[in-house]
């Protein structure tokens, strides 16, 4: 008898975990599912834009002349405030469980973004997968109205790009919520975002034609790096500053190098990069502490223009040192510009500091900001190729034979 009650007893506890966990439920046809949003600020107020798929189109196996995603925007106080204002727009309560992507313009970037970051940790319904972005040169609300083709829903086409571009040109980051907040509350250490903008004419990217012409005329490209300080952007760094900021930590998966012959009429050779690794340590002895960054460079030859004999090592150790110059001079472009123009340690110095040098640290922690664009910061690349191809002689060489 005792057994029977305690079997009613889980099968009824069971029961109600299963009710309970349905109290948030709600169907597919009374949801609009978000995959962006967009922040822009209209005087000191939030203009937020939001992108959300039109299922019927996404669905369907024909063309349409509908679109595969919508945008609705509203203007309020708080960010929660304008989201709940976007239901006086919107037909269906905005889902947020499936954003790509979050762009802010430059001028709410310019403002701070803490107060976001701040409303997007604690949403219930938001997951943290997403990407931070920043439009460059343009409103957020306007760069969400592209289309693309494709990827038929923008935001997963920058979210695509963002990867595909990481894993294997290595200008840009993936950089998720987690990952600013943590950054941005280091004293010694400060962040950077990953840049959006829109090549061609933004009208016409709004319009169904875009998608439906071989040479689109507006495209959304993912470009450079968005430099902070504390919760506020500063500046931007170019594409080659944003390759040796990813070299300096490491970042880099794989990429392309160029480097000119010795006669710069032939061509050049590119190197495919296949594996990069970073070493950094902090020296605080002096005035100012010093930094000394390395980085250990594997690659292939994957073009030849040059007349060269790459069965002789002491060319392909010349190749070696011509792109060991040129690594170091990415990352001093990098540096040069953190220290001087932005004054904003996106590399993580002082951190680097505080971890191997806690004491020390503690005695310049407060002044930081003013000891970093003084820091001597020295550079050296160690080059390896690993893999010429599968032809010795480079084509140049043989025709000139």
């Amino acid at each position: 008898m005792m057994e029977r009650r305690w079997f009613f007893l889980i099968a009824a506890s069971v029961c109600l975990m299963l009710l309970s966990g349905c109290w948030s439920k709600r169907e597919l046809n009374e949801i609009a599912i978000t995959t962006a949003i967009g922040i822009d600020r209209v005087d000191d107020k939030y203009k937020l834009t939001i992108q959300v798929i039109n299922p019927s189109e996404v669905s369907s196996k024909q063309m349409t002349t509908r679109t595969a995603v919508s945008t609705y925007t509203a203007v309020g106080d708080s960010m929660f405030e304008t989201i709940r204002r976007l239901t006086t727009l919107t037909p269906r309560q905005a889902y947020m469980s499936h954003i790509r992507n979050i762009v802010f313009s430059e001028e709410m970037a310019a403002e701070g973004i803490g107060k976001v970051l701040d409303f997007l940790s604690r949403d219930h319904e938001m997951r943290t997968d997403f990407y931070l972005t920043v439009a460059k040169d343009m409103e957020a609300e306007d760069l969400l109205k592209v289309l693309t083709p494709l990827e038929r829903i923008p935001a997963q086409k920058t979210y695509s790009s963002i990867n595909t571009s990481e894993e294997n040109w290595s200008a840009v980051q993936s950089i998720q919520i987690s990952d600013v907040i943590s950054t941005m509350i280091s004293k010694g250490n400060n962040a950077v975002l990953t840049g959006l903008r829109v090549v061609g004419n933004p009208e016409e990217g709004s319009k169904l034609t875009n998608v439906e012409k071989v040479d689109s005329p507006a495209q959304i490209r993912v470009d450079e790096l968005a430099v902070f300080k504390r919760d506020r952007l500063v500046g931007w760094l170019n594409e080659e500053e944003s390759k040796g900021y990813n070299y300096i930590l490491g970042n880099v998966k794989s990429t392309a190098e160029y480097a000119p012959c010795k006669n710069p009429e032939q061509g050049g050779i590119t190197l495919e990069l296949f594996n990069a690794t970073n070493k950094m340590k902090a020296d605080v002895k002096g005035e100012h502490p010093k930094v000394s960054v390395s980085i250990d460079v594997k690659a292939a030859i994957a073009d030849v223009e040059c007349a060269l004999d790459l069965s002789k090592p002491a060319e392909v150790a010349k190749i070696e040192k011509q792109f060991e110059k040129i690594f170091v001079e990415l990352m001093q472009s990098s540096i040069d510009a953190a220290q001087e123009d932005l004054q904003s340690d996106i590399f993580g110095f002082g951190d680097l500091i505080h971890r191997q040098e806690k004491h020390y640290w503690k005695s310049i922690e407060k002044e930081w900001d003013t000891i970093f664009p003084e820091i001597e910061v020295t550079l050296d690349a160690k080059v390896q190729i690993k893999r010429t191809g599968t032809t010795i002689d480079s084509f140049e060489k043989e025709l000139e034979e």
